[in-house]
């Protein structure tokens, strides 16, 4: 079982990871958006709900994308990264 310090650690290292890929103002520019749900009556848990939502959606239609994209692989090149010839 994980102590409260690794898990915070975790997080940290975690969170740490995504902010040097993304800029962490690009998110905090995007949060402001989300200020007419707040003022709005809208929960902390209803626009996580919505925004996971939104995030599942984007996420299904990019990586299909990704797939749509991809170069097929011809049957050699599958031979050969299953050890055939």
């Amino acid at each position: 079982m994980k102590t409260n310090l690794e898990n915070y650690l975790d997080y940290q290292r975690k969170f740490n990871r995504m902010e040097s890929i993304i800029d962490s103002w690009a998110v905090e520019y995007n949060l402001e958006k989300f200020k007419p749900l707040i003022d709005d009556g809208f929960s902390n848990e209803d626009i996580i709900e919505y925004f996971a939502v939104k995030l599942d959606k984007f996420t299904d239609k990019y990586l299909l994308e990704i797939e749509a994209n991809r170069e097929p692989k011809t049957v050699k090149q599958i031979m050969k990264e299953h050890g055939g010839k």
